[in-house]
């Protein structure tokens, strides 16, 4: 399954939870949450979202306006730009 991944999420897992050493390799939870439950990461996401959104915290990364949890889980900028919320409407180049 192929899954969008949003880095601002991947971040807060990969601050709160302890990486996975096994021999030389280490995983990171957002990588192992993504990779071994693709839709309980999708639902995580969308939680996480609403939560910015309901504290006022979720906004564009270029114009730094308010935008909602729709906007940045919908738009395809969220995930052409490697996970950075965008809403796609900016004027700010």
């Amino acid at each position: 399954m192929n899954i969008q991944r949003i880095r601002i999420f991947d971040e807060m897992l990969d601050e709160w939870w302890p990486e996975w050493k096994f021999g030389e390799q280490t995983f990171y939870p957002s990588q192992i949450l993504a990779d071994c439950d693709p839709v309980s990461y999708q639902l995580k996401v969308k939680d996480y979202l609403n939560q910015l959104h309901e504290d006022g915290a979720l906004e564009c990364n270029k114009c730094h306006k308010p935008i909602t949890e729709q906007q940045a889980y919908a738009v395809a900028d969220v995930f052409e730009t490697g996970g950075e919320i965008q809403h796609g409407q900016c004027d700010t180049e």
